[in-house]
């Protein structure tokens, strides 16, 4: 389990469950090494076309390739540049919940190919019940002075 970010992390704020952690500039040896692509990344400036041009051909020298998994933001990565690096063997397959607009358009080649699957943007979805226990909990933390999960950085955009 590897993480990019954009910048050094302390020791302290490293968590148990990421292995290693990568600074963008490093992103080409990090995708020459995972089995699975997977991007919950936010859209912002900094993620904006993060993996567009030929950033994906980096994974072609691992057998078998990875598999690019996206349920961050369509900003990321365009659908066309999707395609290039399924066409060029760059990856193996793909499983999309976001696409570069907000829906995937009805003539899309992404539809017929047997290498992609594509959900209909319900990764994140959470039912009424979690949705009420994540309120409960978070005005608890709130009520009682600690810190809240799952804060909004304004300044970071995400």
């Amino acid at each position: 389990k590897a993480l990019v970010r954009r910048d050094r992390i302390t020791d302290e704020k490293k968590s148990p469950y990421v292995d290693e952690y990568y600074l963008q500039e490093d992103l080409p040896a990090l995708l020459a090494g995972c089995d699975y692509l997977i991007s919950v990344l936010p859209a912002t400036k900094q993620t904006d076309g993060m993996l567009d041009g030929e950033v994906l051909s980096h994974c072609a020298g691992r057998t078998p390739r990875p598999i690019f998994i996206n349920v961050g933001r369509g900003n990321i990565v365009k659908d066309d540049k999707v395609i290039e690096a399924l066409d060029k063997n760059w990856i193996r397959g793909a499983v999309l919940d976001v696409h570069n607009n907000s829906d995937i358009a009805a003539d899309s080649p992404l539809w017929d190919r047997p290498d992609v699957i594509n959900t209909p943007h319900i990764a994140a979805r959470l039912g009424y019940a979690e949705k009420a226990e994540d309120f409960a909990k978070t005005y608890n933390r709130y009520i009682n002075n600690q810190p809240l999960l799952n804060e909004l950085d304004l300044e970071a955009g995400y």
